[in-house]
């Protein structure tokens, strides 16, 4: 889905040479992608459910939540002044969904810190921390004017892929090694 976004993306300048709308068919695949990602965490943590009563995966939820809505408060009026209702929903949607795929993956982390599957997870934890980080400046990016078609900021948006790529990579190269 995160592909097909950003080929949608890259086609309106490239293709049509108009600049890309927003939203837009790319915002579209963009917060569908967050469904299979937030099911596949819930589905690989569901079975260590106790080890989220911990003080410290308590205490990291915490301040990821307290964090990500002061960051919020502090992006979303900047980015109302020009948004339509609609465009406004789909700017704060995406680091929505990156805060709640943090608050899944974030204490897997911590569960899965001694185990086999702990740099899988720290790599997607990377990835979507630099998806979140993206998200926050290319809303301020825009808010401000300053915003065009492959500004350097859009790296972010493709180390966050590569970082959760990898992770996922190794995940699963580690499962078929058990299997074997």
């Amino acid at each position: 889905m995160w592909f097909l976004s950003e080929v949608s993306w890259a086609c309106y300048p490239m293709l049509l040479n108009v600049p890309t709308p927003y939203p837009s068919l790319a915002d579209a695949f963009g917060i569908a992608g967050y469904l299979p990602i937030i099911f596949g965490l819930t589905t690989q943590i569901s079975p260590f459910r106790e080890a989220y009563k911990s003080r410290r995966v308590i205490l990291a939820l915490v301040v990821l939540v307290i964090s990500g809505a002061a960051a919020l408060a502090i992006l979303l009026p900047a980015v109302a002044r020009g948004e339509t209702s609609l465009g406004l929903l789909v700017s704060a949607a995406y680091p929505v969904l990156d805060i709640v795929a943090l608050l899944i993956a974030i204490p897997a982390l911590f569960v899965f810190a001694k185990g086999t599957f702990w740099q899988p997870f720290l790599f997607l934890v990377l990835g979507i921390v630099l998806a979140l980080s993206g998200h926050l400046l290319s809303d301020w990016i825009v808010s401000i004017g300053n915003y065009y078609s492959g500004h350097p900021l859009d790296l972010a948006f493709d180390w966050g892929y590569l970082s959760a790529a990898l992770g996922f990579y190794i995940m699963r190269k580690r499962l078929v090694e058990r299997t074997l």
